[in-house]
């Protein structure tokens, strides 16, 4: 279930929002939050590394053993990473290192802009149509879940209009937030408008 936010109609380019989990969502990668050892606290997260089996793990080994290679102690907050995706019905995962070492998880509203706009930018050099978001720092209480989904929007935003690769980018949201969401789009809409992209009717479908 899905609905179409926002539309680039003459470069046939959108930002929808799902209802599905992201590991359920198609994609050409799917986005997820986690801390500079590429763990992540969140239930989502531990699902989607469920659904991504033993291959995705070992993808994250491997990425952890080029980290220690390179002698880093954990990547960079705002970096991104990305790995295979296993079983996922994606095509990799993009590990976004906006969460810091506290417990409970807590972030910086910048490393959050950067791992978006890194993750993009990786989707555009591997040549890939689309993009999944989970919530990120959302998830976890580490940031307001519609914050979250109002810096997701923005950066997506401009992003697409001027990327050769990547066409769509996807927002996934509980139910329970899914309305409330389109009222995000009312802070941003300058930005919005700015980047020539046009509303659309909500369509859950």
């Amino acid at each position: 279930m899905s609905a179409t936010v926002l539309q680039l109609p003459a470069q046939k380019k959108e930002i929808r929002l799902d209802l599905r989990p992201p590991w359920k969502v198609k994609a050409g990668m799917v986005a997820h939050a986690c801390n500079p050892w590429l763990r992540t606290p969140l239930r989502e997260g531990s699902a989607l590394f469920n659904a991504g089996g033993q291959e995705l793990k070992r993808g994250v080994e491997v990425a952890l053993g080029m980290m220690k290679n390179m002698g880093y102690k954990g990547y960079p907050l705002g970096s991104s990473i990305s790995t295979i995706a296993g079983k996922l019905p994606s095509s990799y995962v993009a590990h976004v290192v906006c969460l810091n070492m506290d417990s409970p998880p807590t972030t910086e509203p910048t490393n959050l802009d950067r791992g978006i706009l890194n993750t993009m930018r990786i989707a555009e050099k591997r040549k890939l149509k689309s993009v999944a978001f989970s919530l990120l720092a959302g998830e976890c209480g580490a940031m307001d879940e519609l914050e979250s989904v109002r810096r997701i929007l923005s950066i997506s935003a401009v992003f697409l209009r001027t990327s050769d690769n990547v066409f769509k980018a996807i927002i996934c949201v509980p139910e329970a937030l899914f309305e409330k969401a389109f009222l995000v789009l009312e802070t941003a809409k300058a930005i919005f408008e700015a980047n020539d992209f046009v509303y659309c009717q909500k369509d859950k479908d």
